[in-house]
């Protein structure tokens, strides 16, 4: 997918330079078809018309429905390159939804849209520096899996912005300044390859928060103990996060996963076994839910889960563990997906903490900081494919107790 769109961005950004000359929307977009026609979903109001242009020739007068969210979709007559781009009241636009890989174009101009407060392009061709959205009031970015680039911590100017879904994209987070957005609920920045000092500056910016799922582990860099002030003011503002690190903050209890199986490897009595985890779905047909000794992180064994072969709707394993209401806890362990089939997620105590994707192939280690709401803390892996399958390796789990300093 990452070499698919360098590749349409290498060809094609030359070539929609060349036909942008001379529009006024900032809206351009390159549709390679071939099978699967493009459908442009946005919102306006009522009183505003789009007029889109598919680059076969024909233009198409839209309406918007003011909250409802209006759907144009091409009807391209043979395979080949078209150039799309809407022009009309497109200053009206509130939100734009654009999920196809087949998609490429820049976002550089978008900040001329000074209405929309919703952009979700994950899993296109797009490209552009984020920072050209700097001063719009946008309540959710999606921008997984693109070419985007540039610092997103320029975005820390907006108070409205509450959920960011940037996780494989090219941003940088060059400052540690803090955000002074008001209402954050989800930051899933992981897997972006940032350098140790941008984790550091991403989690200094983002220690005023509270009760938020922040994911900035993966790829990312190892955090240091520059950002060790940061990381107890997110635990005690019962924030969520992930994040790699080498040592905790704090006084760690006890090691909670005590169960002697595959993934037990801090406890010490790793075995061969899957003993103390719940599975659905894994025993159907010739699904997996077992421990094996191929491919593990460390140790001798780890659990591999696998739903490729009978795809089974929710399929998922899972762990509760008893905890303390109001305490703190740090859980680490080692996960990549099987390589086929559906993304998976974490969910803990039913919130959604971060994705696994088919591309994450190569174990990487996950350390979470989760306060206690709950008598018990549960850990939930499951598919979210409209396939159904996929899969994951699981291993070196670790719940422990943290105890911050006074």
């Amino acid at each position: 997918m990452e070499i698919l769109r360098n590749v349409l961005g290498d060809v094609l950004k030359p070539v929609l330079r060349k036909v942008a000359e001379g529009l006024q929307s900032p809206i351009l977009l390159t549709v390679v078809y071939t099978d699967t026609q493009f459908a442009f979903k946005f919102k306006a109001p009522a009183t505003s018309t789009l007029k889109i242009y598919d680059g076969d020739g024909t233009m198409t007068a839209k309406a918007g429905n003011n909250t409802t969210t209006v759907t144009h979709t091409t009807s391209y007559a043979a395979p080949g390159t078209y150039y799309f781009y809407v022009e009309g009241d497109w200053a009206d636009i509130t939100q734009i939804i654009i999920s196809v890989l087949f998609v490429s174009g820049s976002i550089d101009r978008w900040g001329e849209m000074i209405n929309m407060t919703w952009v979700s392009v994950k899993d296109t061709g797009l490209y552009g520096d984020i920072s050209n959205l700097a001063g719009l009031s946008l309540f959710l970015l999606s921008i997984a899996n693109t070419s985007i680039s540039g610092d997103i911590s320029s975005l820390r100017v907006c108070t409205t912005l509450a959920y960011i879904q940037g996780d494989h994209s090219n941003v940088t987070f060059d400052s540690s300044l803090p955000w002074v957005t008001k209402v954050p609920a989800s930051f899933v920045l992981h897997d972006c390859e940032w350098s140790c000092g941008m984790v550091d500056n991403a989690l200094q910016a983002f220690q005023n928060f509270t009760s938020t799922i922040i994911i900035i582990s993966g790829n990312n860099g190892i955090r240091t103990d520059a950002s060790d002030d940061a990381v107890i003011s997110l635990i005690t503002n019962t924030n969520k996060f992930a994040v790699r690190e080498v040592s905790s903050v704090g006084t760690l209890g006890v090691e909670l996963h005590t169960d002697a199986n595959a993934a037990s490897d801090p406890n010490g009595n790793e075995t061969d076994a899957i003993t103390g985890w719940s599975q659905t779905g894994l025993t159907t047909g010739d699904n997996e839910f077992i421990s094996q000794a191929i491919d593990k992180a460390e140790g001798s064994f780890a659990f591999k889960v696998n739903a490729n072969p009978t795809p089974t709707a929710n399929s998922s394993i899972s762990k509760g563990f008893s905890t303390t209401i109001s305490s703190f806890y740090r859980a680490k362990f080692d996960i990549k997906h099987i390589g086929i089939g559906a993304n998976w997620t974490l969910k803990v105590d039913t919130k959604l903490i971060f994705y696994l994707y088919i591309s994450d192939t190569e174990y990487f280690a996950n350390t979470l900081y989760i306060p206690a709401t709950e008598e018990t803390m549960d850990f939930l892996f499951q598919e979210i494919g409209t396939t159904n399958d996929g899969g994951l390796y699981l291993d070196n789990f670790s719940l422990r107790e943290v105890t911050l300093p006074e």
